[in-house]
């Protein structure tokens, strides 16, 4: 079950309080795993948005916060 209210989200569509709430949903509900789907994140957004630009990396708020709290245990398709 998502633990936070967002079914997904994105830089540029979603604020930067949005992506603070997550992180502190994923923070007070202990959230043990995180499933990311990296293909459609970052610049893989492109695929769908042309026009799409994924922050500079010192803009970035839940990348940082997973790489920091969670450890990747699996990886699929490719």
């Amino acid at each position: 079950r998502n633990p936070t209210r967002f079914s997904a989200m994105a830089y540029h569509a979603n604020s930067a309080s949005e992506f603070h709430e997550a992180v502190r949903d994923l923070e007070t509900k202990k959230v043990q795993y995180v499933l990311w789907d990296a293909s459609f994140s970052g610049n893989g957004l492109r695929t769908v948005f042309p026009a799409y630009r994924q922050p500079p990396p010192d803009q970035l708020i839940m990348e940082p916060y997973l790489e920091r709290h969670y450890r990747q245990v699996a990886f699929a398709n490719g």
